[in-house]
């Protein structure tokens, strides 16, 4: 499905912005996967209950995350993919700057400012993200800001979800 977006057209949406005007409860996670630039593509089959903004038959969410710094996963106590909800905040100075210590992101990696990735501790925008699933599981991405998350539907129709109206009251 990712291929037929034109994800220049679609506007970035940092994940906190996202997750407190949808709901990811009750959705399947359905497939993640990373291309040659580093982007990360994560699918979810949403539940349109829980959000009813999205328009009717838009229950393939696509959420392209722009810059990944690290992916991890955890498997939970059986194989399921329902999500009981997904979280996201951004990554305070602090502990960004305790990333300088932590050996899975071994400063050998990034050959400073003319490189094209910093280490992620110079990231101000720096964002943690967690798919929690049902089965205790978890998919967890520490990335960038930049976002851009679609709906399509069976057609190939593509809604940008930044120009959605909220499923959730504001918090």
């Amino acid at each position: 499905m990712r291929a037929g977006v034109e994800w220049s057209k679609v506007e970035p949406l940092p994940m906190p912005v996202f997750l407190r005007r949808f709901s990811l409860h009750d959705s399947s996670l359905i497939g993640i996967s990373l291309d040659a630039q580093h982007r990360l593509f994560v699918e979810v089959a949403l539940d349109l209950h829980w959000n009813r903004s999205v328009p009717a038959g838009h229950d393939a969410l696509l959420l392209r995350f722009e810059l990944t710094y690290q992916v991890h996963w955890i498997e939970g106590s059986w194989l399921g993919t329902t999500l009981s909800d997904a979280t996201s905040s951004q990554v305070d100075a602090e502990a960004r700057a305790a990333l300088l210590d932590d050996p899975q992101f071994d400063l050998r990696a990034y050959q400073g400012r003319s490189d094209s990735v910093s280490h992620p501790a110079e990231d101000e925008s720096l964002t943690r993200t967690a798919f929690n699933l049902i089965t205790w599981g978890c998919l967890e991405v520490l990335h960038g800001s930049d976002t851009r998350v679609v709906v399509a539907d069976a057609s190939g129709s593509v809604v940008d979800v930044s120009t959605l109206a909220p499923s959730l009251p504001a918090s």
